[in-house]
């Protein structure tokens, strides 16, 4: 996939520093975050060998005196060991519906309650991504927006819609071998809302989410904010969002009024 490797000025520094002011430094606030995924068995991300793989794991036990915790292996041989062979892991998972992210240098083979595990170090920082400073909006299942990532200069990936805000949208429907890195800006994507003229839009890569549905079907959402993104175009979207809000209230009051 080919990617700008180098946003905007200021771009990159902009989502750095706004990163930063969602960062836990505090041991004890990062243990006891960690304490509530493990006592949740909370779903988590782990991705290795630099985002080429991942799969779906838990938190089985964090230890505040050896600052250690105890992962759920993967689930076949051959992902536990490219794990064990990666320098970096990365562990992603919601939270109340707040984006829970950190890193490992490296993890141990371990063995919990009889089954494989990897051990990590308990992470210097945490990032804890709840800012919602524009409302984003679900896209239900009967509309079908869709956003044309540019990932080179004459080749366009479609992808479906998740949700949209005025600050930007999360993407879902990535093809195998199609991995979206973080911070990675993509210019002059096509935006399709509804039949109106495609919208043009600069956009960077903020978080990448692996998760296991109901289902057991892997689905990976990419949130992306846009990049300088004109009043008029902003207007665009709001004006969708708006739209899509009355068409999900007319069939709510209709599928009310059927059961009257």
């Amino acid at each position: 996939m080919t990617t700008e490797s180098t946003p905007r000025a200021g771009t990159a520094a902009a989502a750095a520093d706004d990163h930063e002011r969602f960062q836990i430094h505090d041991r004890l606030e990062i243990l006891g975050l960690v304490r509530t995924l493990v006592q949740r068995r909370a779903l988590v991300s782990v991705a290795y060998g630099g985002g080429s793989g991942f799969f779906v794991s838990a938190l089985l036990q964090v230890s505040s005196a050896s600052g250690e915790i105890i992962v759920d292996g993967a689930p076949d041989e051959s992902a536990h060991a490219a794990a064990l062979a990666s320098s970096r892991l990365t562990f992603a998972t919601l939270l109340d519906n707040i984006r829970v992210q950190f890193h490992a240098d490296g993890a141990e083979d371990a063995e919990f309650e009889g089954q494989r595990a990897l051990r990590i170090a308990l992470p210097d920082s945490v990032l804890r991504l709840q800012r919602r400073a524009d409302y984003r909006l679900r896209i239900p299942p009967a509309e079908t927006p869709v956003c044309e990532l540019r990932v080179e200069a004459s080749a366009m990936l479609p992808l479906r819609v998740y949700d949209i805000s005025c600050g930007g949208i999360a993407l879902v429907d990535w093809p195998d071998g199609q991995a979206p890195e973080n911070h990675r800006l993509y210019r002059q994507c096509r935006l399709l809302l509804d039949d109106e003229e495609p919208l043009a839009a600069d956009l960077e890569v903020v978080y990448v989410l692996d998760r296991t549905e109901s289902d057991g079907q892997r689905v990976r959402r990419c949130g992306a904010r846009f990049v300088d993104l004109p009043g008029t175009l902003a207007t665009r979207v709001q004006r969708y969002i708006t739209r899509l809000e009355r068409r999900q209230k007319a069939l709510r009051d209709a599928q009310g009024g059927d059961r009257r």
